[in-house]
């Protein structure tokens, strides 16, 4: 399932903003 961790991801970011630089 690493494609779902990517989009997992990419959604997590947007919605927690925790480290906008380290994750592009």
């Amino acid at each position: 399932d690493e494609d779902e961790e990517g989009a997992a991801a990419l959604s997590s970011h947007n919605s927690i903003p925790m480290d906008p630089e380290h994750i592009e």
